[in-house]
């Protein structure tokens, strides 16, 4: 067990990036850009469209998740009241609807990829994680790894999604792990709640095999998707970032696996987690990290992000005590050391 980990005393909230399922299968955003490309090349709503964009991008260097907010910002530029539009220089058959119709294609290729690559895949080495004493666990995925884990080794996580009514309190629930999905499920379906003049909806999780009956669509229920900035007033986020601020806020160490540190709205609530209390730590997990360099570490996530890593660390503050620590790890194998 990692040193700081047996400190912190089951006071840890652990977050969990993309990284974080590589080693059961599942492609990395990069990954997905390659997986997207194979399949767009080999029908798309939109063909023509599809060339144009292919054309424009720079494929070894694009991620799923960039090359999605590049054709939203070209699409609301096509709008037609758009002050932009005449400096665009795009053809008169590239229009703001034929963008949106690949943007669903890249959508709907990236998580049927995810769902259909989740199946059958190997999750033993979540083990040490979903068995851990810790407060919670905060994902930025959208698979079900973690569930599936836990479900083969009798281990109990919950979402809380089932119970969710639809307002800015999201339920954490207490007699398991909780497990926040911060970006959404592939198995959280939308439902109604409740009666009267205004429509509210709540989610429900669905079965495997409900969800493979979809095969890769219609079950999109407020899945958090592309490099703009997820947190909106409208769906589950608003009442999920309140119950990760409040699982923080009942922890003294943040053990982040596989995170890239580049949204904003889990940053902000991670730096405001750090101001507060001199005691409390971060892991950085990340088998790509020098656990030597901190100043790139500092420098690799968000504004917010930054401001955060460069208050904690004791390398350039003399006297400070160490609070901010890379492991360089991959996830198949940091779950075993650090929680046994």
């Amino acid at each position: 067990m990692h040193d700081w980990v047996a400190d912190a005393a089951g006071k840890i909230t652990v977050l969990l990036g993309a990284g974080a399922s590589v080693p059961a299968g599942l492609p990395m955003s990069r990954g997905l850009t390659e997986i997207v490309f194979a399949a767009l090349d080999e029908r798309s709503r939109d063909p023509r469209t599809w060339e144009f964009v292919k054309g424009h991008v720079d494929r070894d260097n694009t991620d799923v998740e960039q090359l999605w907010r590049s054709l939203e910002d070209l699409r609301h530029v096509l709008v037609e009241q758009s002050l932009w539009t005449g400096f665009v220089d795009v053809p008169a058959t590239i229009t703001a609807k034929s963008v949106a119709e690949v943007q669903f294609d890249i959508f709907d290729v990236a998580v049927a990829s995810l769902r259909n690559r989740s199946v059958d895949a190997p999750t033993g080495y979540l083990e040490p994680l979903v068995t851990a004493d810790i407060v919670g666990i905060a994902t930025l995925n959208l698979d079900t790894l973690v569930e599936t884990a836990a479900a083969a080794c009798g281990a109990v996580v919950a979402t809380g999604a089932d119970d969710w009514e639809g307002g800015f309190t999201w339920p954490i629930p207490r007699a398991a792990t909780p497990l926040l999905k911060l970006h959404g499920s592939l198995d959280w379906q939308s439902v109604p709640r409740g009666r009267g003049p205004i429509p509210r909806s709540g989610l429900e999780t669905i079965s495997r095999e409900s969800e493979l009956r979809f095969n890769g669509s219609g079950i999109y229920s407020d899945l958090r998707f592309g490099l703009e900035n997820k947190l909106t007033q409208d769906g589950t986020m608003p009442a999920l970032l309140s119950a990760f601020s409040k699982i923080l806020d009942d922890s003294n160490l943040v053990v982040a696996v596989g995170y890239g540190f580049r949204d904003v709205h889990v940053d902000v609530a991670l730096d405001r987690w750090a101001e507060r209390d001199d005691a409390r730590r971060v892991l950085v997990v990340d088998p790509t990290r020098n656990p030597d360099d901190l100043e790139a570490l500092e420098k690799s996530g968000s504004a917010w992000f930054g401001h955060m890593t460069a208050g904690l660390r004791h390398d350039v503050w003399p006297g400070r005590a160490e609070r901010v620590r890379v492991i360089k790890e991959s996830a198949e194998t940091a779950f075993r050391t650090l929680f046994t």
